[in-house]
Parts: C-alpha cells; sequence; structure tokens
C-alpha cells in the first residue's frame, strides 16, 4: 500500500508541476520548402537556384543516409515578437544541423557531414536561440544543413518539428507530453511488481506468471516511450528506443495470446498461441511505417485473443462475457488513438486492471481451497493418531440380498464406492457388496480407517507404503497388492501422518 501511495502521489506531484498552457509553435510553411544537395560539409548555403534544387512539402524533407541544405520561410506576428519571453528556433528530428536564421548562423546540433565519418550525431531534440533582433514581422528564412548517416533503420517521417517558439529546454517540452502516463505507469509497474511475488509463491505454472509479464513489458513500453523526455539521447539511440518500444508491445501482446490460451482453450492451445504469434509477426512485417507496426504488434494479439475467448468461452459464461467486452472496449480504444497517443496507455492499464482483478480472483480461491484442504488433512491427521491407539477389533452389520452378516472390520482392508453400494474387499474372503453409501459407511468405520480419495477408504492396518505419482497424487500399496489412489490435495499430510 505504501509502494502505491507513492505512485500516486508521484502522480498528482508530476502533473501539478506541468500544467499550464501547450506550447506554443509558429511552423515553417509547409508547402513551399526548397532542397538542394550538399557538396561539401560546413560550407556556406548554396542559393537554392540550381537545377539540382527541388519544391517539396515540409514531410519529404529526408536527410537520412544524406547531406542536403534546405530552405525554408516562416511568418511571425507582432505578438510573437513583442513579448517577452526569449525565443528559440526548435528543430526535433533525426539529423545533424547547422542553422542559419535569415542569413546569420546561429547554432549546430552535432555536425552534418557527406560521409558517416565526417558526421557527429546530434540530439533527437535541439533548440537555438533565436535573438529578436534578427526576427522581423512576416516571412523569415530558415536555412539548415543536414544529415543523417547514423540512422539504425529508415523512417518515413524523420523531421518532426522546425518551428519557432519560447525557448525552454525540448525535454521539458516532450515530458510535459509523457507526464499523463504516470498514472498508467504506476498502476502497470505495481501490478507487475506484486502479481510477480505472487506467481512466485503460487505453483508457478505458466498463467501465474504470464498476467505479471504482460504488465511488465506494458511499463517497459511506456519507460521507452517516456525516456526521450529524460534523457538528451543522439538521434541514432531514437532507432534503438523504437526498436525496444516495438519488441516490447509485440512481447506484451504475444504474452496476452498466451494468456488467453491458456484460460480458455483445452487442447492444442500451445499450436494455436504459437500461430497467433507468426501471424502477428507477419502483419507486423507487412504494417507501412513504424507507427502502424507498434500499434498492430499490440491489435493483433488482442483480435486473436478475442476470437478465442468468443469460440471457446461458452463454458464459461460471466467470464468469458467479461473478458470479451473488455477485450473489445481495449481494440476500439486502440485503433482511433494510435500508438503515440499517450492515452493507449490507459487503454493498456485499463486491461491490465481487469486481468490483475481475475488474479486476485484466482488467488482468493486459492487461498480458500487451501484453507479446506488443511482443515481436512487436520481431521485425516487426527484419525490417523487415533487409529494407532485404538487396537480393539469391531463389527460391521453388512446387508447384501435381503441378509444381515456381521464382517470383523479388522478383516477390511478397502472400501470402494460402487454408486448406491460400497464394495468391500475382506482378508482371505475377497470382496462383497454392501447395500450403503460410502459417506455413510465412514460414519459406521472405527478411527483405523481411513478416507483418502471420495471414492476409497482404507484399513490403515493393512497399509505397506504411500508414493507419489508424476501427476502429483499419491498411491497407497496395500499388504494385499492392491494400489489405492490418493488425493493430491491431502497427500502431503497422508505422507506426514504415516511416517
Amino acid at each position: 500500500m505504501r509502494l502505491i501511495r507513492g505512485v500516486f502521489c508521484a502522480s498528482i506531484f508530476a502533473l501539478l508541476s506541468f500544467a499550464g498552457q501547450a506550447q506554443q509553435f509558429t511552423r515553417i510553411d509547409t508547402q513551399s520548402v526548397v532542397e538542394c544537395p550538399a557538396e561539401k560539409a560546413g560550407e556556406a548555403p548554396p542559393s537554392f537556384k540550381g537545377p539540382s534544387c527541388r519544391t517539396i512539402p515540409a514531410v519529404e524533407i529526408d536527410p537520412q543516409n544524406r547531406h542536403i541544405w534546405i530552405k525554408a520561410s516562416i511568418a511571425l506576428t507582432p505578438e510573437t515578437l513583442e513579448g517577452d519571453d526569449p525565443l528559440g528556433v526548435f528543430v526535433v528530428g533525426k539529423a545533424s544541423s547547422r542553422f542559419f536564421l535569415n542569413g546569420v548562423f546561429i547554432g549546430a546540433n552535432g555536425t552534418p557531414g557527406a560521409t558517416p565519418e565526417e558526421e557527429v550525431p546530434g540530439k533527437m531534440d535541439a533548440v537555438f536561440f533565436a535573438d529578436k533582433n534578427l526576427l522581423k514581422v512576416g516571412n523569415n528564412d530558415l536555412i539548415l544543413e543536414l544529415s543523417g548517416h547514423h540512422s539504425l533503420m529508415t523512417l518515413g517521417y524523420p523531421l518532426h518539428l522546425i518551428a519557432i517558439g519560447p525557448y525552454s529546454d525540448p525535454q521539458q517540452m516532450v515530458l510535459r507530453t509523457y507526464v499523463r502516463s504516470l498514472l498508467p505507469f504506476g498502476i502497470l509497474l505495481v501490478g507487475a511488481f506484486y502479481f510477480g511475488i505472487q506467481a512466485f509463491r503460487r505453483d508457478r505454472d505458466l498463467n501465474t506468471v504470464l498476467v505479471p509479464l504482460i504488465a511488465f513489458f506494458a511499463a517497459a513500453q511506456l519507460a521507452a516511450e517516456v525516456s526521450r523526455g529524460l534523457i538528451a539521447y543522439s538521434y541514432p539511440f531514437h532507432d534503438m528506443r523504437l526498436i525496444a518500444v516495438l519488441v516490447c508491445a509485440f512481447a506484451c501482446g504475444s504474452c496476452l495470446t498466451l494468456h488467453i490460451a491458456d484460460s480458455f482453450i483445452k487442447s492444442h492451445k500451445a499450436l494455436i498461441a504459437a500461430l497467433s504469434v507468426i501471424v502477428t509477426i507477419v502483419v507486423i512485417w507487412l504494417s507501412p511505417g513504424y507507427d502502424g507496426k507498434t500499434i498492430m504488434a499490440v491489435l493483433m494479439p488482442a483480435l486473436v485473443s478475442l476470437a478465442i475467448v468468443i469460440k471457446n468461452g461458452r463454458a464459461r459464461g460471466k467470464i468469458a462475457l467479461a473478458y470479451a467486452i473488455v477485450l473489445s472496449l481495449f481494440i476500439l480504444l486502440t485503433v482511433p488513438n494510435g500508438f503515440l497517443d499517450v492515452y493507449f496507455y490507459y487503454s493498456v492499464a485499463g486491461l491490465l486492471l481487469f486481468l490483475f482483478h481475475q488474479e486476485i480472483r484466482k488467488i482468493s480461491e486459492e487461498n480458500k481451497l487451501r484453507l479446506e484442504e488443511k482443515a481436512r488433512a487436520d481431521r485425516l491427521q487426527l484419525v490417523l493418531d487415533e487409529s494407532r491407539e485404538k487396537t480393539s477389533p469391531s463389527q460391521l452389520k453388512v446387508t447384501q440380498q435381503g441378509k444381515v452378516d456381521l464382517i470383523p472390520t479388522d478383516k477390511i482392508s478397502v472400501c470402494k464406492g460402487a454408486r448406491d453400494y460400497v464394495e468391500l474387499e475382506i482378508e482371505g474372503t475377497g470382496s462383497i457388496l454392501h447395500s450403503s453409501s460410502l459417506t455413510e459407511l465412514e460414519k459406521e468405520l472405527p478411527a483405523t480407517f481411513l478416507r483418502v480419495h471420495r471414492s476409497y477408504i482404507v484399513n490403515t492396518f493393512f497399509i505397506r507404503s504411500l508414493e507419489r505419482d508424476a501427476s502429483g497424487s499419491g498411491v497407497l500399496k496395500l499388504n494385499t497388492g492392491a494400489t489405492i489412489p490418493v488425493s493430491r490435495r491431502i497427500l502431503p499430510k497422508v505422507r506426514k501422518a504415516l511416517s
């Protein structure tokens, strides 16, 4: 509880700290960017009138594995220049850059170059101070020398922002975007930690481990996202960050499918889960754009999970219906928002809260069964203790075929339930049928008899050994040669009592 309160307080503090108006930017004219190839690093800007220059929209600016010059214009209003706040030129993207404002060099982010050896990678998010004396009302010329030879992968839109706005730390600007994700991050992290411990304490089968793994990978994905607001990294690291986000999204989605398959499918669950993973990989490969790939890494497993619940959940009733509703809501919220929307992680946290609730219900049921097993085992222990002290023989009235016989109980080795009758194994005689139920007979027999299974009562004087089989249940071997199954739930106490 202290950890949960700490996460909540930290989230509220962060939200208050970063509350305020969104950063106001004046962006470049997106339709009149002139691009020219750069011939040599560090030279003066070209005239932008040569035959190799071309006019492109801003979304097509691409310095990846290239060395280029671009010229753009930005229109400033009197209100922008009359304010007291200092201004900055923001360049956000995968590139090293040198920057000229109205013909004056104002700074460099790394060192652009014609080759990877000549280039020094710049930061992903950079800002240059813009002296207001260099700016004017109306159009201002922005010229950049750009190169991006250290990219690990090619993005469709490597330049995210070129604009003028109030000067501020770019990391603070990015963190304002992600600060609202602290609450779902706390939920995911606490859930991964708590249910991970619970999985270690429980049987540690596949299903108990999968829910904390889903929360862990979702939290890791969000941490990789938020890292951009915490670390001023160079642009090559941006590719590694994006790869980490994609891998975590794929791992989170795969664990979700495995969890649903293990919960709702009785046979061939491993095969179905493996096919789902293969299909997801193919869809990710074919999806255009990095954002599309990451969305599909989560969306495809959610769709497969929903299909599994609908097809196999009829026997689960209301629980299956709840799973179907929650998965459907998650899918509907994921598709329109997109992967980069911070509120996507609220959808993830909502899905995990539902899975956490299901795990808590399972843990509660397991604890209840454990208490019942302990109570039954304690009763059996008492019976065994009493059976060792009691040595006087007794007789049992056995009714069969309309007559009543008196059978010494010390001659009965096993009582086996057979619908409305009980089959009694008599030493030296064989088996006879007794008109009674096993539960009624259990009340009549002396303390030397022990019910080790719902269908068997055994005379402890005939027990030779107790062994455990591969399924986790037990087997009693009697000195008559018979073998009797022992319920897995009471095996530990029976073993202890017979030791």
